[in-house]
């Protein structure tokens, strides 16, 4: 059984985040790319635990 896989907008809908959030948890190193799948057009793409990872990540800068 294959996981599904989630588009970057649909990660932004189930955090309720907008993208700039996002974008800055890459830039500033908090995540970091290679920890997450890309599809061969470069599409970074998620899996449901990665959730996890980004809501740790925010919460990290919010509490900053």
């Amino acid at each position: 059984m294959s996981e599904h896989l989630l588009s970057t907008s649909e990660v932004l809908k189930l955090l309720n985040i907008p993208v700039y959030k996002l974008d800055y948890l890459f830039k500033s190193q908090r995540l970091k790319p290679e920890d997450f799948a890309t599809l061969g057009t470069g599409q970074r793409v998620y899996k449901y635990t990665d959730l996890v990872k980004i809501k740790e990540a925010l919460l990290k800068v919010e509490s900053n």
